[in-house]
């Protein structure tokens, strides 16, 4: 089971501070299965909070790879204030899915 589709929580364009890599890395949630990833973005790319970037098997317009899976307290302070309005987007867009996995869930 994997996304498709991702939502940008927070854009680093020169990486983690404490990291000795200096790449663009993009903290996103996935549209579908809500993973937490983090992906780097192509170089002269740019990627904006609330974005959404396909990383499916096709070519991939702004992603170069998916580095990994993230838990919450790996997430930047952006990101963890991001991920409220981001989720409230993704469920209104998929309203009937959640509807039905809550009443089924009972």
């Amino acid at each position: 089971m994997k996304d498709e589709y991702i939502i940008v929580l927070d854009f680093l364009l020169r990486g983690h501070p404490n990291s000795r890599k200096s790449e663009p890395i993009a903290q996103c949630i996935g549209e579908k299965f809500l993973s937490l990833l983090e992906v780097i973005i192509k170089d002269e790319m740019d990627v904006k909070p609330e974005e959404r970037l396909y990383i499916g098997e096709k070519e991939r317009d702004k992603v170069k790879y998916i580095k990994g899976r993230m838990k919450y307290d790996e997430l930047t302070g952006f990101a963890k204030k991001e991920i409220e309005y981001v989720l409230d987007g993704v469920i209104e867009r998929d309203e009937k899915r959640f509807v039905d996995f809550f009443n089924k869930a009972k």
